[in-house]
């Protein structure tokens, strides 16, 4: 029998749509087994969580740094792998994991001995192996580190650290296959030399975003398919400049959470998402979690996860809760623009679903699911919908009706 299918459009008008109150976080642990710490490490392996390093103290630019290694594999109980690492205590190590064989990576960071460049792997967290004891990079920490295109890259960080703090910011990009030989792929990228940033992998591209640097805070964000030609995606993104916050890949979306303004400045406590670095949406403008920087965010088990981190409101001790959350649902509050009105369900008697141009070039409309996450994504004129299962959508457009940033929601219904 031959399966015809239907969009009816519930309503012709857009709604201004809250997504925050969708966004529910549980908290797994207010004290989890490690002791509260911020610039340290997370990363997903052997389908467990994996916390290590950091710093125990928010006094001085490094003061009681870490080399113990924690793992988990339901975010609440704590097993310790090792006390004592092979790789000297340090914090803001740039962690990355699962390069040819599957192992876990420490890359530099900072503690007692000062910035280092040496490379270690491991397989157990307990054992650990020198790859290098000097890396082509110069000694660094507080960059961003990131796997794309089946190497570890390592973006900018300070490479020097004075009586008062930080001394040189850097902007150049290296990447590795092995851990040990590493290539300058520039000295000196397009963006501003940082500390602090985000670096994550999406669509294809790696991103950079936020940090500190000689002109200040950065709320930018820049991506990259060779890690040579960096294009700017908006100078002044949505949410409020900042550094040392947390960026992860999680559910066909770019994340930011949390981070800080400079010196003794406020820490944040808001989540915001992305699909393209351009428009950003904010899902939380303040979540539950303590406002906090230097923490750490994962995606384990298809929920997104944030360990540890500082909060500027408290001088000691860092944090050790452990928070999840699946993400963003969508919940309509309905405020129609003079130009609504309510009409009878309209059939669109066509496998297809005509999608208008974003007003933004670069944006596109989007089709989500009920839970918020995107079914597909529409581009101007006919769109092919016959492999989404029936059920309610939203048609997602980058911004309101009268053309102001914001997300607008359109309400359609799919069925056979």
């Amino acid at each position: 029998m031959k399966v015809s299918w239907k969009l009816f459009v519930m309503a012709v008008m857009f709604l201004a749509t809250s997504l925050s109150a969708q966004m529910i976080w549980t908290e797994a642990t207010s004290s989890a087994g490690w002791q509260g710490r911020w610039s340290h490490g997370t990363v997903v392996f052997n389908s467990e969580l994996w916390v290590m390093g950091g710093d125990d103290s928010t006094i001085g630019p490094h003061g009681q740094s870490l080399n113990d290694v924690w793992h988990s594999s339901d975010g609440t109980n704590w097993n310790l792998a090792t006390d004592s690492a092979d790789w000297t205590p340090r914090c803001a190590p740039a962690l990355v994991f699962d390069v040819f064989d599957p192992r876990m990576w420490v890359m530099g960071g900072v503690g007692q001995q000062g910035l280092s460049n040496d490379v270690w792997s491991s397989i157990d967290g307990a054992h650990w192996t020198q790859v290098t004891s000097s890396a082509g990079w110069s000694p660094r920490a507080w960059g961003g580190a990131v796997v794309f295109d089946g190497k570890m890259w390592i973006l900018g960080g300070v490479d020097s650290i004075g009586e008062q703090g930080p001394a040189r910011v850097t902007n150049d990009v290296w990447n590795s296959s092995d851990g040990a030989n590493w290539t300058r792929v520039t000295d000196n990228a397009a963006w501003p030399a940082r500390i602090g940033p985000a670096a994550l992998a999406f669509d294809g591209k790696m991103w950079i975003v936020g940090g500190a640097g000689q002109g200040g805070l950065f709320n930018e964000v820049w991506y990259s398919a060779n890690g040579a030609d960096w294009i700017l995606a908006t100078q002044h993104a949505d949410w409020a400049p900042r550094q040392f916050l947390a960026a992860l890949t999680f559910g066909n979306k770019m994340w930011i959470l949390g981070g800080c303004e400079e010196g003794e400045g406020r820490s944040f406590g808001d989540v915001w998402y992305s699909t393209d670095g351009a428009v950003w949406t904010q899902a939380e403008p303040q979540a539950p979690w303590p406002t906090r920087f230097g923490h750490t965010v994962a995606d384990f088990n298809g929920k997104m996860w944030l360990l540890g981190g500082a909060d500027s409101t408290r001088i000691l001790p860092p944090l050790n809760d452990v928070w999840w959350s699946t993400g963003v649902g969508l919940q309509e509050e309905k405020r129609p623009t003079s130009h609504a009105s309510c009409a009878t369900p309209t059939v669109v008697r066509s496998v297809l679903l005509l999608a208008e141009s974003p007003s933004s070039s670069a944006s596109t409309n989007s089709l989500l699911d009920i839970g918020g996450r995107e079914a597909m994504e529409l581009h101007s004129g006919v769109n092919d919908v016959r492999a989404l299962a029936p059920g309610v959508y939203f048609v997602r457009r980058p911004v309101t009706e009268d053309g102001r940033p914001g997300a607008s929601i359109r309400k359609v219904v799919l069925t056979k």
